[in-house]
């Protein structure tokens, strides 16, 4: 999606609005099988969000903190 269609932050825009409808549906589900369903709406809204965000995050991010997980003490 985010090298095709919308660009990455387009797809984490995606992927926050099925995020927030998933878990609305969820809200408002009487019964198991639709709540299984928008369950695994929200799942797939976050495995969207996981793969674009890090990308994302490593593009923007200073040149002397690309590939660190943590800053080094002094």
């Amino acid at each position: 999606m985010q090298d095709h269609c919308v660009g990455r932050r387009g797809a984490i825009a995606a992927s926050y609005a099925i995020l927030i409808a998933g878990t609305a549906a969820q809200a408002f589900s009487h019964t198991a099988v639709p709540l299984a369903g928008w369950r695994a709406l929200t799942g797939l809204g976050l495995a969207l969000g996981a793969s674009v965000v890090p990308i994302l995050t490593a593009e923007i991010s200073p040149n002397h903190l690309r590939g660190k997980a943590t800053p080094r003490p002094n």
